[in-house]
């Protein structure tokens, strides 16, 4: 019953009326059948397939019909094509679980046994990352979640993986599994191995906050949400009426990491929700405050002597560039009034 459930459910479905050209078809057959001794192909691959089938068809070229069959294949899931993104329209991957083992080389709990030493898969290349790059590694698996390139390139080394590395790392980065580090070689955030803590420490070595601190906040939400930005002052409850995703927080994360300098013997830190770093003299902590659509940005001065506006011109800078792929996003700064905490402007 529940398979003639799913069956009659099935011819529903708004493909199940879709004429389909049988070349077409023929190319979907040609890649489950590649897909059991590769786990990927080749756009060339695809055309030299396409042309074997008798395409292009006329009114057509050769091109805009294999961009609308691999764009077919991949609604469907029956491959994944990303023609979006210039760098991986050279890539067809054919067996999606490859692009999840080549993830789980880098993103696992490296605490687990396994997911490290008994993880047979990996412990070759896991150890001699951790023999030749021992700070890289601590980086990478201590909580710090900073995937350094020599790295990378020895946990995925492995033939299924090596001479793609450069497109995976495309894919990555367009899911949001890596985040590049701004002006640091080679260098990624890996949002999911930062540690998600209940209670956030600053590092070892910063000073206390300040009795009168400044805190000031930064209040997300999308271009076709209902507008505020007619208004002067708000209340803390219209911070509740946004959206604010935390891969755009990793993101600023990511951005601060590679646009500050810390002082010698000041550490900076991360968390899943947290980040402590300077900006320039100035010690910060950034909050990720979801149920308020905000990021919190907490100084440990008062912000006197022009402390505060060099933190938040950072900030506007780090808006402006790192939060690009957000592109339905707004930002608004917001400080509250000096006699009236609870009201921003």
């Amino acid at each position: 019953a529940l398979v003639d459930a799913i069956d009659n459910a099935s011819k529903k479905l708004p493909s199940m009326a879709q004429l389909i050209p049988l070349p077409w078809l023929k190319i979907f057959d040609e890649f489950r059948k590649l897909s059991q001794t590769q786990p990927v192909a080749t756009y060339d691959e695809a055309v030299a397939l396409a042309k074997k089938h008798g395409m292009p068809h006329p009114g057509l070229t050769i091109e805009e019909e294999v961009a609308a069959v691999l764009k077919f294949l991949h609604s469907l899931n029956g491959i994944l094509w990303y023609s979006e993104n210039s760098a991986l329209q050279e890539l067809i991957v054919l067996e999606p679980q490859w692009v999840i083992d080549a993830a789980t080389c880098i993103i696992r709990d490296h605490r687990l046994d396994d997911h490290g030493a008994n993880y047979t898969r990996m412990k070759e290349y896991d150890q001699e990352a951790m023999r030749k790059y021992p700070e890289f590694w601590k980086a990478l698996t201590g909580g710090s979640a900073i995937l350094h390139g020599p790295v990378r390139r020895i946990l995925w080394r492995h033939p299924s993986y090596n001479a793609w590395q450069e497109k995976l790392m495309e894919l990555m980065m367009s899911f949001g599994l890596f985040i590049p580090v701004p002006g640091r070689e080679d260098e990624h955030l890996v949002p999911s191995l930062l540690e998600d803590v209940s209670v956030p420490n600053a590092p070892a070595m910063w000073p206390r906050p300040c009795a009168d601190a400044a805190r000031f906040r930064v209040h997300f939400h999308l271009v076709d949400q209902v507008s505020t930005d007619d208004k002067l002052f708000y209340e803390i409850e219209d911070t509740r009426d946004g959206f604010f995703p935390i891969g755009a927080f990793h993101r600023m994360c990511a951005g601060v990491l590679g646009s500050t300098t810390q002082p010698d013997g000041i550490g900076v830190s991360l968390d899943r929700q947290h980040a402590f770093a300077t900006f320039d003299d100035e010690f910060v902590h950034l909050v990720y405050a979801p149920s308020e659509s905000s990021m919190l940005i907490n100084l440990y001065s008062s912000g006197e002597k022009g402390a505060a506006a060099k933190v938040l011109d950072r900030i506007r800078i780090l808006l402006f560039t790192e939060l690009t792929m957000f592109s339905k996003l707004v930002a608004k700064i917001l400080v509250p009034m000096p006699e009236h905490k609870s009201v921003l402007v």
